[in-house]
């Protein structure tokens, strides 16, 4: 019998599945709260937006490598 942490279940493939369309959905809201913070009057939104952004981004680019 394997160790329970060797053995890839369909459980663990469908919870990493989740995992990445939550991430690839952040991404989309994000880069639209970016587009659009550039016509709006809030402060600091477009970078934050762009900050958080660049952060899930490099979680993608490490979690694919």
């Amino acid at each position: 019998m394997a160790p329970k942490g060797l053995k890839s279940t369909k459980k663990d493939k469908k919870h990493a599945e989740w995992i990445e369309d939550g991430i690839q959905g952040a991404t989309l809201v994000l880069s639209l709260v970016t587009a659009a913070a550039e016509l709006a009057p809030v402060p600091y939104l477009k970078q934050a937006a762009g900050t958080t952004l660049k952060i899930i981004t490099t979680v993608q680019v490490y979690m694919h490598s």
